[in-house]
């Protein structure tokens, strides 16, 4: 072949390589962000669009949905549905709950219900928002005596749980803590517990973030590496009672309002990347993949009534961190995996307070 077919040749594959990278909407430029946030501020959408991120492209978007699914309930989870869930001391069959509810004020005395974590440059989102559950639930339950626990050690050691900072299962995590326990641990640089997240956190310009830092899974370390922790490895664990699956959005916000926040999973397309306020709801743009959540709320008097959820993206995305999302219409399929913990026995504690 000649030096004139060859040019032909690299000149086709340069025209079908920008026309590609133009109609591709994984590259998520930020011309195409654009359109998108124009698509959804002119569509009377119930929530406002704009720019979260400086520079992000698919890869990254990769990099921060890490949730795999599950096709089942694990034999450790416990399903409740409508015909099973009864709140304490309630008259059979009755499921009466708060027409709204905000777990950040309710309980103003754990910091950790409105702590926004940024996971970094890690698809740990699976193992963040059930760890940050637990957290709350815990604090609850003792009154506002917090215990900040280790995400990074079932993200790094849990090889039953998934595979690190690619993808895993939120389930897991919930049947780690009750079979082999939790250390504690605090965010990146903070030197608290046993196991601090270690895991530089992204801000605006995730680009950057990515450039600079190495995309691998923390080494396992039985041991607490935090030299100023008091106690031993061995004797930082915190294990729970029993994990459950509620299969019912009713159930779930009576759930909520009694005992913490839930973890729950969404699917999420280009333009939830854009989310700045409002009650969010898929409007236009391609699925990404999954992300795990924690929900502190919801809101029923509200049109349209919608969960209030925290994020791990850090605080620059979104409303300073969280999101409302709509609710009772398994929006983004997040009300199909709705996830919790009992930290001891919660039910029996709450009738007994009653007596």
């Amino acid at each position: 072949m000649g030096l004139i077919s060859w040019w032909k040749v690299l000149t086709i594959l340069i025209a079908v390589q920008f026309t590609w990278s133009v109609e591709n909407p994984s590259e998520l430029s930020r011309q195409y962000l654009e359109n998108i946030i124009n698509h959804v501020n002119s569509a009377g959408a119930h929530w406002e669009a704009g720019h979260n991120f400086d520079e992000i492209d698919h890869e990254m978007v990769h990099h921060m949905l890490g949730t795999e699914l599950l096709a089942h309930d694990l034999p450790h989870e416990t399903k409740i549905d409508h015909t099973q869930y009864h709140p304490p001391n309630a008259l059979p069959g009755e499921m009466e709950h708060k027409k709204e509810f905000d777990g950040i004020k309710e309980w103003h005395k754990c910091a950790s219900v409105k702590k926004i974590k940024n996971q970094g440059k890690c698809a740990s989102d699976w193992v963040v928002a059930p760890v940050s559950v637990i957290e709350d639930r815990m604090c609850i339950y003792n009154n506002g005596t917090s215990i900040e626990l280790s995400a990074h050690e079932p993200l790094s050691c849990c090889k039953t749980c998934g595979w690190g900072c690619r993808k895993g299962y939120p389930q897991m995590v919930y049947k780690r803590y009750i079979t082999k326990g939790l250390v504690t641990g605090g965010e990146y640089g903070s030197k608290k517990g046993c196991q601090p997240y270690e895991i530089k956190p992204c801000k605006r310009n995730f680009k950057k973030c990515f450039l600079q830092d190495k995309y691998e899974t923390p080494k396992c370390k039985p041991y607490c590496y935090n030299k100023e922790h008091p106690k031993k490895y061995s004797e930082d664990h915190h294990k729970g009672k029993m994990a459950f699956h509620i299969g019912c959005p009713f159930c779930a916000a009576g759930e909520l309002s009694r005992h913490g926040p839930l973890s729950a999973v969404m699917k999420v397309y280009e333009d939830f990347l854009t989310y700045k306020k409002g009650v969010y709801h898929h409007v236009t743009g391609k699925p990404l993949g999954y992300l795990t959540v924690k929900l502190v709320g919801f809101n029923d008097t509200a049109k349209p009534s919608y969960w209030m959820a925290v994020n791990s993206w850090g605080q620059k995305w979104g409303d300073k961190g969280m999101f409302k999302i709509r609710r009772v219409v398994d929006e983004c399929m997040i009300e199909g995996s709705i996830r919790g913990i009992t930290v001891k026995d919660n039910y029996q504690r709450s009738s007994e307070e009653e007596e």
